[in-house]
């Protein structure tokens, strides 16, 4: 039993201690031949750049990186040296008459793990460069750095001054290009190198997520589904958008997105979008939106704040003397049918002429409106209604009606037709009372119209 729990604990230490500590390399490098013997005065080229192992990399004689060796390193008479380095290298090995014996890729022990450190990018917001001393485009080698900007578009990595790389993002459906927003400045970014496409991967920040906002320009036809994220900041002012997207690779049905709007934006209800009261909706700087994507070219708005949700050619009182944005005074002015195309195509010359790219708002400026009486013919009393159509005018009036009244002769008289009598009369008018119109009581507004 004693020697069966030796054995154990045994066990157990020597499992511990492969866990704390690693092999190490012989203080001195031994190289041989195809025959196994030592590769007398053989040479060992350095570079950086595997596998095309063209740009001469240093290394050194001792730790501190201070005396170089020769490259090649020359060995000696028992194939030896003491060679030093810092990241990655193309390692090749030839004998004294220059034969390769072969070629490969190496690195020192704290690039084993191939995981590299850049630094803080340098270059442009969408083509950005780090150096790296273990990176070697190797298939699956991984680095990070910090960015120091943040992508709007499509990104490149450059790497200790080489050829510009594009980096990519996974998605459950494929690889796609970046479009902004993934790479934010200060954040912690870490790629890996694939050698058969020759792209990086992002393996932070790699998929759509909310919690950070991507930037999109306002479009008429913009594509949500390219985002990086499903929090968009919308730029630009004065675009009307009649699709978000019509899908892509990364594209999900049901996905659900939060847009923030920068500028004054009208989102036109139709085949692609489909709004909540079935009309435009005119947004302004600081409105948002929650919209679902339901397949392609079709997105649902499921909430507004902030904006008029209301539909074209809507008309509201408003207690200003001006209209908000998207909207129009009601005051009969000629209006471009291009700039108001969608309240153009609801009116039409309902409420007057078109001109030359012109149309008529209508005209409320003084009056009271009215329910179209649409067929209906009688009040809730019985009585008559005055048809009333769209955009026609009905002048002030009383409606029809008689009083009853007794009147007297001079005093001794007699009543008319009571003796043949006839009663003193005089004829005049009465003083004028009243105003220059028939009306209630009332408040001034102003009258707005959506556009």
């Amino acid at each position: 039993m004693r020697k069966v729990c030796g054995a154990l604990a045994a066990f157990l230490y020597s499992t511990s201690a492969l866990w704390g500590a690693t092999l190490l390399p012989n203080g001195e490098q031994q190289f041989i031949d195809g025959n196994g013997n030592p590769l007398v005065n053989g040479k060992v080229f350095f570079y950086s750049n595997y596998p095309t192992c063209t740009v001469l990399k240093n290394t050194f004689q001792n730790e501190a990186g201070t005396v170089l060796n020769t490259n090649p390193v020359i060995l000696n008479s028992a194939g030896r040296a003491t060679i030093f380095g810092t990241g990655a290298y193309c390692q090749v090995l030839k004998d004294a008459n220059n034969n390769t014996i072969w070629t490969r890729y190496t690195s020192d022990t704290s690039s084993a793990s191939n995981l590299g450190w850049g630094g803080t990018s340098g270059g442009t917001a969408n083509a950005q460069t780090v150096n790296v001393s273990a990176f070697s485009t190797v298939n699956g080698q991984t680095f990070y750095f910090k960015a120091g900007f943040t992508n709007t578009s499509a990104l490149t990595l450059t790497v200790n001054g080489g050829s510009a790389i594009s980096v990519v993002r996974d998605t459950p459906t494929g690889t796609v290009a970046l479009t902004g927003g993934e790479v934010v400045t200060g954040n912690i970014i870490g790629v890996t190198y694939d050698s058969v496409t020759g792209a990086f991967h992002l393996v932070t920040n790699n998929t759509r997520q909310f919690g950070f906002a991507n930037s999109v320009p306002a479009a008429p036809t913009m594509d949500l589904n390219a985002s990086s994220s499903h929090v968009v900041n919308v730029t630009g002012t004065g675009v009307s958008v009649s699709n978000f997207g019509a899908g892509g690779a990364s594209a999900a049905s049901n996905s659900i997105f939060f847009l923030q709007f920068n500028g004054n934006v009208t989102i036109v209800a139709g085949a692609n979008i489909t709004t909540p009261s079935g009309g435009n909706i005119v947004l302004s700087t600081g409105a948002s939106l929650t919209v679902l994507y339901q397949g392609p070219s079709s997105w649902r708005v499921l909430q507004v704040t902030g904006g008029s949700g209301g539909a074209t050619g809507q008309v509201s009182a408003f207690a200003t003397s001006t209209c908000p944005t998207g909207w129009l005074k009601a005051d009969g002015a000629s209006v471009s049918q291009t700039t108001y195309a969608g309240l153009y195509a609801a009116l039409g010359t309902t409420w007057g002429p078109t001109g030359s790219g012109t149309f008529t708002l209508p005209d409320f400026r003084g009056m009271f409106l009215r329910g179209v009486t649409d067929g209906r013919t009688t009040d809730p009393n019985g009585g008559s209604l005055t048809a009333q159509a769209l955009a026609a005018f009905v002048d002030d009036q009383f409606e029809s009606h008689t009083h009853t009244y007794v009147y007297f002769n001079a005093a001794g008289s007699t009543a008319a037709g009571s003796g043949g009598q006839t009663p003193n009369s005089t004829s005049g008018t009465t003083g004028a009372t009243g105003g220059t119109e028939t009306n209630p009581k009332n408040l001034g507004v102003t009258y707005c119209i959506q556009y």
